[in-house]
């Protein structure tokens, strides 16, 4: 069920223009047992969505920011240290993206998001990056085997973007369709001096640059800003997402 506050908010953003829209889900949300799907929630969101003309982009993710989000059998798993490249692990989502590629065939759907700041994961699991190049490329070639003409990605913050490319990004941005990305205007540490003009992450030129730097990590492909935020602002503290 849509929170009614929210309904009304997408029914304004409708009315002012907006043409796309989101829907996120976790694997595990949608296989709720080994090799069983679950399409009826997804086909209600689709029905609705189309009817109101909109595009869709969907999420199946895998991993996001906190870790993985996969059936309860293999997070276990892959909790316990299981490669997520593994031949069972790999091998039950590529199965479940082809299904997912065939229910999205004929539906108002242009993109798909396997994977959702994967970064933290990445780091404090000193996980490696290999793992997740053979991830995107088989997951990106199991849904184009069914679904050619949809484009699939994972979203990555700015800063596993620019920071360190070459220990993580470069190498996996080159398995995926496109690029995805979440950017928060604001410092490292998400806080800011309220200077517009300085450079603390939010004045407009230091946006103009981050976007500039987007581009360039996007490995000449299209890109796309996920979540975008700022600093809100309070008046006794510095200001935090």
């Amino acid at each position: 069920n849509v929170d009614p506050i929210l309904e009304e908010r997408l029914e304004d953003a409708v009315e002012a223009g907006m043409k796309s829209v989101r829907i996120q889900m976790d694997w595990a949300d949608v296989e709720p047992s080994p090799g069983v799907y679950s399409s009826e929630d997804l086909d209600e969101r689709l029905d609705d969505f189309e009817a109101q003309g909109l595009q869709v982009l969907m999420s199946a993710y895998a991993i996001d920011s906190s870790g993985p989000v996969m059936p309860e059998d293999l997070q276990n798993r892959v909790l316990a240290g299981e490669r997520i490249d593994s031949e069972e692990v790999l091998g039950r989502y590529t199965r479940f993206l082809r299904w997912l590629a065939g229910e999205l065939r004929g539906r108002e759907v242009w993109g798909l998001l396997i994977t959702n700041e994967p970064g933290p994961w990445f780091d404090d699991d000193s996980r490696d990056a290999t793992e997740y190049v053979n991830f995107y490329r088989e997951s990106v070639a199991a849904v184009h085997a069914v679904h050619p003409e949809l484009a699939v990605s994972a979203t990555h913050t700015k800063n596993e973007a620019t920071v360190t490319p070459e220990k993580f990004h470069a190498a996996t941005m080159r398995e995926l369709d496109f690029a995805s990305f979440n950017y928060y205007a604001g410092t490292i540490d998400f806080t800011t001096t309220g200077n517009p003009t300085g450079d603390t992450g939010t004045g407009r030129a230091a946006v103009l640059k981050a976007f500039q730097e987007l581009q360039a990590a996007s490995d000449d492909k299209q890109f796309i800003v996920q979540e975008l935020g700022a600093p809100a602002g309070y008046t006794d503290q510095p200001s935090t997402i």
